[in-house]
């Protein structure tokens, strides 16, 4: 029988949740990684080996490696650091990619390195400069929240020398030689928040402010065009601990200084009229 294995990167560590091809239970192993925050983890399918970006306040960043799915682990740094002469700083490892036996990861400030011998050992092979946006991105003023870098890595199947990198908050690039040259795709990416806010408001769906200090959205001058669409908001903390509800209060702030009124805040309705408009929502699709 087939065997499904799900990676869980979380604050706590990575955890493994395995199931049979039918779905219905599972079996939770972890937190491995010795609690490390982890940010992305991956599977070989090649070498049966897990791979896990971890970044900790107290130990720096790493990759983890378990050859053996979770029995055993190893991790390494090793180069992984930009020249210190360059004034960049890896914050993070924040997302990982693996093909054939070689696995990429990309970091914050962005840039991506790479290892060919089981991530022992890494190396820096692209930091994207010269691409629109690159001036800027590693301005803490330019970034987003809860800043990434490089947020995420993907092969082409067939071409090795062919992926993609999305720069967090500036858009996508793909390279076709390795990493030596980069192309921006970012055509047809950009929102077009009026036309969302619009959407929203008229089939009735209300709109998320995140108030949790590292993601902090939809944002003041957002939830401005979100008002002007006479669209419901919604105001959440994305808390992952009793500590974090408190910062409810950036998400009211937020709406206070766009303006929003009472009426549409769902936080603010009555728990008969928060369910007729629930059922109003669901009734109309």
């Amino acid at each position: 029988m087939s065997k499904v294995i799900v990676l869980v990167g979380t604050r706590k560590g990575c955890f493994l949740l395995e199931s049979d091809g039918d779905r219905r239970d599972w079996d939770v192993r972890g937190p491995f990684c010795e609690g490390w925050p982890v940010y992305h983890a991956i599977h070989d399918p090649k070498s049966g080996a897990i791979y896990a970006a971890a970044a900790s306040e107290w130990h720096g960043s790493a990759v983890w490696r378990s050859p053996d799915l979770g029995e055993t682990w190893t991790h390494s740094s090793e180069g992984i650091a930009y020249d210190p002469d360059s004034g960049r700083k890896v914050s993070k490892v924040s997302t990982l990619a693996v093909n054939n036996g070689r696995v990429l990861v990309g970091v914050e400030a962005p840039g991506i390195f790479e290892s060919r011998d089981d991530g022992a050992t890494w190396s820096l092979l692209s930091t994207l400069e010269g691409q629109p946006g690159s001036e800027g991105w590693d301005d803490p003023t330019n970034q987003p929240p809860g800043h990434l870098g490089i947020s995420a890595l993907m092969f082409d199947g067939d071409d090795a020398s062919r992926f993609w990198a999305i720069v967090q908050g500036i858009g996508i690039f793909e390279t076709t030689d390795d990493g030596k040259t980069w192309t921006p795709r970012n055509r047809g990416l950009r929102a077009d928040w009026p036309r969302v806010m619009r959407a929203a408001a008229e089939s009735g769906k209300a709109l998320e402010i995140d108030a949790h200090p590292d993601r902090r959205n939809l944002d003041v001058e957002l939830l401005r065009v979100a008002n002007q669409a006479r669209a419901f908001v919604s105001i959440g903390t994305d808390a992952h601990s009793v500590g974090e509800l408190g910062s409810i209060e950036l998400g009211l702030a937020a709406a206070l200084r766009a303006e929003v009124p009472r009426a549409r805040i769902l936080n603010f309705m009555a728990a008969e009229e928060l369910a007729a408009w629930v059922s109003d929502v669901r009734a109309n699709g």
